[in-house]
């Protein structure tokens, strides 16, 4: 090929990708003209279609699984003509051309199981696909830790989805089995154990969220796989930063590299917050339970692990509690603005995403065109932590209406009456008052309410914006 074709062929590339760029501005922007997107989704799938069945068409893939993703996000219901695109993304996968593309993967397959879960649970062929593809990232290819850690975010988002799912209960459970399997696999493979620990972080989550979709059934599945109880001694120990975190403190630094404290600094606010409901899931199980169902482990087989458990719940509440506690003075400064007429622009990006409204895309702060109204603006701080960007911003699933707090302080309300040995380690584990607790759960309860608030606000402003536009 000689220079003159070279050139004409990058020039072919580029206006290619711009035009992928600008189909997915234009979905984006149709979602509020569903007439409109309606009657682009044909051409969108078959574009779609067109690149997955054509592996060499690789510099095209991420922008056009970012199309998918907004074409299958305002398809409620999801019509037929997408669910057919589901066996091109597994054929992908396998092929090997969507190993170094499956966090995009992932993303649109989370978006069938949210806005579909009834029809991927119950069809057996997609979930054996699904299988198929979680165990090929995770042991049969080199893949990105990006991508090894979208397997444990996509069991994470059948788990939530099923849990909540009151139509059909119990969804998952035909599945939860080979899953959990799965996830035990992978914290012994030594591969993942010598790896990075965010990867190691993700799969605890996402057993977490088996226990909190069914402790009862996920304990089960651990006594039947001899992971009882070694899995508890090495996941406390894992954890052992937060769990004793005075003592780790004062090892730390007597070391240049302290790898219990990397885990603590690796965890998120999802990550912690799912950590709070599996343990609190299991707690339930194992007080209620008595050790009279199939795992046979009760209360007094778990009492070594009582402490320990109730220390991380307390960690992962509490510091999940500065950071929301931030949240909500960024949240409620972005809301105020926003009622006040603050021109959209400068408030976020045009697109209106959470992560940019709510102050923790870049930590750069709003801003405004009133330079003279400086003192009264009530400008928030640059340093708010709550402006870092945090791993869940972009998930949103039904658990995002579930206070991990409450559901902790339901739990000690109901053990209260439980003797003497439950209530020592009551009082040795946990360092905070009750009050500091109640206190955490308004923090949650409130930020939850201001996102909700902030939501509402956002699609009001656009639709007052858009009838001005449409008038003028």
């Amino acid at each position: 090929m000689d220079a003159e074709h070279l050139s004409q062929y990058w020039h072919t590339d580029l206006s290619a990708c711009a035009l992928l760029n600008a189909l997915d501005t234009i979905v984006q922007a149709s979602r509020h003209h569903m007439e409109v997107f309606c009657s682009l989704r044909p051409d969108l799938l078959f574009l779609t279609k067109n690149v997955l069945e054509h592996p060499d068409n690789f510099e095209f893939m991420e922008k056009t699984l970012a199309i998918l993703l907004n074409v299958v996000n305002f398809s409620k219901p999801i019509p037929q003509e997408c669910w057919d695109m589901l066996p091109l993304l597994f054929q992908a996968v396998d092929s090997g051309i969507g190993v170094d593309f499956f966090v995009a993967i992932e993303e649109v397959l989370d978006s069938f199981i949210s806005n579909g879960t009834v029809e991927f649970l119950q069809n057996a062929q997609l979930m054996e696909a699904t299988y198929q593809v979680c165990e090929k990232m995770l042991f049969h290819c080199v893949a990105g830790v990006d991508d090894q850690i979208a397997v444990p975010q996509l069991i994470e988002a059948m788990l939530h989805q099923a849990k909540h799912l009151e139509a059909a209960p119990s969804l998952f459970d035909a599945h939860l089995p080979r899953f959990v399997s799965l996830l035990f696999r992978a914290l012994v493979d030594d591969s993942i154990r010598q790896g990075e620990v965010r990867l190691q972080i993700w799969i605890i989550a996402a057993l977490m969220d088996a226990f909190y979709y069914n402790a009862a059934a996920t304990l089960h599945i651990m006594v039947s796989h001899n992971a009882y109880p070694h899995f508890f001694d090495a996941f406390f120990h894992f954890f052992r930063a937060a769990v004793n975190s005075s003592k780790v403190e004062k090892e730390r630094k007597k070391r240049k590299h302290d790898a219990a404290s990397e885990v603590v600094e690796n965890l998120s606010i999802l990550t912690r917050k799912v950590i709070v409901l599996g343990l609190t899931a299991l707690l339930e199980h194992i007080v209620t339970d008595g050790g009279s169902s199939s795992s046979g482990i009760g209360l007094a087989a778990f009492d070594a692990y009582l402490s320990p458990t109730l220390a991380l719940i307390q960690h992962c509440i509490f510091a999940n509690d500065v950071l929301l506690a931030s949240r909500c003075r960024i949240t409620a400064g972005n809301l105020d603005k926003i009622r006040r007429g603050v021109e959209v622009e400068d408030v976020c990006d045009v697109d209106l995403e959470d992560e940019d409204v709510l102050g923790v895309d870049d930590g750069s702060d709003v801003e405004t065109d009133d330079d003279d109204d400086d003192d009264n603006d009530d400008e928030l701080e640059d340093d708010e932590i709550g402006h870092l960007q945090d791993e869940g911003d972009d998930y949103e699933s039904p658990i995002d209406d579930v206070c991990e707090v409450t559901l902790f302080l339901q739990w000690v309300e109901k053990v209260t009456c439980l003797g003497d040995g439950m209530q020592r380690h009551l009082r040795t584990a946990l360092s905070k008052s009750l009050q500091e607790f109640r206190d955490a759960e308004t923090t949650a309860l409130r930020y939850r309410q201001l996102v909700q608030e902030l939501d509402r606000a956002m699609d009001a402003d656009y639709a007052a914006r858009s009838a001005v536009a449409a008038n003028s």
